[in-house]
């Protein structure tokens, strides 16, 4: 890769879908390809067709090495995607990546397009533990009137359910 980058090779070229090499690198957890890329001048926010940034391949790819290597390249922690889901939304099914992500102070209580937080999606995958983490970091379960237990029971997510009442001791079903 640096052969190619002193040879001129274009630092924001991106492929069919609009992901850059920051974007696979990021994916793929390869922190001194995203080093050498960083230092080249390569986008940390730049956004692929969907508009998701390299930190949501950092987060969809379970990485909190890459997710901190972005984090301390000034990444927009709270950017939407196409569906208004930042990267704290796709953090529902990896802990160590969330805490990451609430140690950098992401928006805890952001809404996608859809009206969900992140705690409304974590109840709704069966994510208890990302769920009883964003709790602790002091997220917001009623802000914007919808109880998180109400997508675990349009899913008919029973065990979700039975841990938020058990959890916050109401449920408004």
């Amino acid at each position: 890769m640096r052969v190619l980058l002193q040879s001129g090779a274009d630092i924001q070229a991106a492929d069919f879908t609009g992901r850059t090499q920051l974007h696979i690198a990021a994916r793929q957890g390869r922190y001194e390809a995203m080093a050498l890329l960083l230092e080249k001048g390569a986008d940390e926010n730049a956004e692929d067709h969907l508009r998701r940034s390299p930190l949501h391949d950092a987060v969809a790819g379970k990485n909190a090495r890459a997710v901190r290597v972005l984090l301390l390249a000034n990444a927009d922690i709270n950017q939407g995607n196409e569906i208004g889901s930042a990267p704290l939304h796709f953090a529902v099914k990896d802990l160590e990546v969330m805490k990451e992500l609430c140690n950098w102070n992401a928006d805890l209580d952001r809404l996608d397009m859809m009206g969900r937080t992140p705690l409304h999606i974590a109840v709704a995958e069966s994510c208890s533990e990302v769920a009883a983490c964003l709790l602790r970091e002091g997220t917001d379960p009623y802000r914007f009137g919808l109880s998180p237990s109400r997508p675990s029971t349009t899913r008919s997510n029973r065990t979700t359910e039975r841990w938020w009442v058990s959890s916050s001791g109401t449920a408004s079903m």
